[in-house]
């Protein structure tokens, strides 16, 4: 057990441990420090302790370690409402490792980087601890797609969830992080508003054709509206948020959320209540050119009079009104594949 911790020790004396923990682990890692790990508790009655700072370091490795080990299996539902706290922004967080929130890591980005050191990288559910938020979250990790690091925010892909709910809901989430999901306008804010982070919208339709929009910037705003804040399309599935298109309606960028019993789009109605072609809580103007939360539609579900499903509308093909898998997540812009 020893040697195994010894061997933890080392191996986070590389680069990537600065990029999850901070640079006041990285200045515990000298051949003093290694040197003092191992002559600490070796059977002598009274071993030397490392020095304070060092000791601290190591304990806290052992517990982020611990808790992941922990996680790998974890399957529980996504937290309940009510694990907020006030509406303070945190644009600079400190690394988790210094900010003293527990052992959790802040995004699925930093579990990847983790598991890199232990040649473990793995898609799975966690849970994470963004700033601001009081009590720790389930998410899915996605660590394969384009280089991994990625916390997802959204997915379908069997209709198993209904989409079409009231506010409250879409503000504090529903689903299950190893299911459909939708993870909370409340967690978005508090996940996207630690760094810049970038979008990245996977979509297959019944063609099993999948295509993929990518946006360099992505956050949500606070609950006053949880405003979209978007940009840097790159892809191709086609731009749904029509960047290039700011005078158009179906431009979504700075759209309030608005879902079916409230009403914040651009539209003489609503959007999300009123539209016979849509429904589920999206980022609407007046409307849109893409609303991923709509009714789970199949090819044998689909007429004249059903509207549009999951929608992305520059998707292209037969199936765009209706797709059959839709995936949101997020990941730091600086993350290094």
């Amino acid at each position: 057990m020893l040697r195994g911790l010894q061997r933890i020790g080392a191996a986070l004396c590389v680069k990537a441990v600065v990029e999850v923990f901070g640079s006041a682990l990285w200045k515990g890692c000298g051949r003093e420090s290694l040197r003092a790990r191992e002559t600490y508790g070796q059977g002598n009655e009274n071993p030397e302790q490392p020095d304070s700072e060092d000791g601290q370091i190591f304990d806290l490795i052992k517990k982020f370690l611990s808790r992941e080990i922990e996680d790998q299996t974890d399957n529980d539902n996504p937290e309940e409402p009510g694990n907020v706290d006030g509406e303070t922004a945190h644009t600079d967080p400190a690394p988790p490792a210094l900010s003293k929130r527990g052992n959790y890591f802040s995004d699925c980005s930093e579990i990847h980087t983790a598991q890199t050191l232990y040649h473990t990288v793995s898609s799975g559910v966690h849970k994470i601890l963004p700033v601001g938020l009081t009590s720790p979250i389930s998410v899915y990790c996605d660590q394969t797609t384009d280089g991994g690091g990625w916390t997802v925010i959204q997915r379908r892909f069997d209709g198993s969830i209904d989409f079409n709910r009231p506010y409250d809901d879409y503000r504090y989430g529903f689903g299950s992080s190893n299911g459909e999901q939708w993870l909370g306008l409340e967690n978005m804010y508090r996940l996207t508003n630690q760094h810049t982070y970038t979008l990245y919208v996977q979509l297959e339709d019944w063609n099993s054709v999948v295509k993929y929009a990518k946006y360099s910037s992505f956050s949500v705003g606070s609950s006053s509206n949880y405003r979209l804040s978007v940009g840097g399309y790159s892809g191709t599935a086609g731009d749904g948020f029509y960047l290039s298109s700011s005078s158009l309606k179906y431009y979504l960028s700075g759209q309030a959320f608005s879902a079916r019993d409230v009403d914040r789009d651009a539209y003489s109605g609503s959007c999300a209540g009123d539209q016979r072609n849509i429904a589920g809580g999206w980022w609407y103007n007046s409307c849109c050119g893409s609303a991923l939360n709509g009714p789970y539609l199949r090819p044998s579900d689909r007429t004249s009079h059903s509207g549009n499903g999951i929608y992305w509308a520059p998707f292209g093909g037969s199936y765009w009104p209706y797709l059959k898998k839709s995936k949101m997540m997020v990941r730091p812009a600086n993350f290094k594949t």
